[in-house]
């Protein structure tokens, strides 16, 4: 998942296929809110979203493929100078678990 200027995406690719970039149907981000975003895999490598604790509409179908070696890591690029103002709460992840990230 992906916050751009408070808009709120989802981006997936697959074997060097086109990347797939879907805004999904939540609240835009603003200001001084805090937001969770959970991102879970099962066992057959599908994929769900939450985002506060709620499945997101308009969030693409995507599984992994069959011993795709995946690595969980969160990012943040800023086009202002406000980076400082983003707390970063937790980042949780795990076997058959959600990673879960919360900022605020």
């Amino acid at each position: 998942m992906q916050v751009a200027s408070g808009d709120v995406k989802s981006t997936t690719i697959l074997n060097n296929a086109a990347t797939v970039v879907t805004d999904l149907s939540v609240d835009d981000w603003a200001d001084g809110e805090s937001h969770t975003f959970e991102i879970r895999v099962s066992d057959s490598g599908a994929v769900t979203y939450r985002y506060d604790g709620a499945a997101p509409s308009g969030a693409v179908a995507y599984s992994f493929d069959s011993g795709e070696v995946v690595t969980p890591f969160w990012y943040h690029i800023h086009a202002a100078d406000v980076a400082g103002n983003i707390i970063w709460e937790s980042f949780e992840y795990g076997l058959q678990d959600a990673s879960v990230i919360a900022l605020t």
